[in-house]
């Protein structure tokens, strides 16, 4: 399997199976069926808790989407493992 960004919201997967690609929604917390599973830890960011995520998000929000981004950044510096 190899992915390629090509944009930031989208990744292009070559030679993958169906197999693979429904283990990779079930490993992402997304199926095809509509289910969705509750994870408790960032896939993007295993340190930071997704409890955490909103608290972060609303308190930047009104700074905008930069302030949001640089203040998680910031908090995974802060938490690396």
């Amino acid at each position: 399997m190899v992915a390629t960004a090509r944009r930031a919201d989208r990744v292009l997967l070559h030679n993958i199976s169906w197999d693979q690609f429904e283990r990779l929604l079930t490993d992402l917390g997304e199926s095809r069926d509509g289910d969705y599973v509750e994870a408790s830890n960032s896939l993007a960011l295993p340190q930071l808790a997704v409890y955490e995520l909103p608290h972060l998000i609303e308190t930047h929000r009104a700074e905008g989407r930069r302030a949001v981004r640089k203040a998680v950044r910031g908090w995974a510096k802060e938490h690396k493992p």
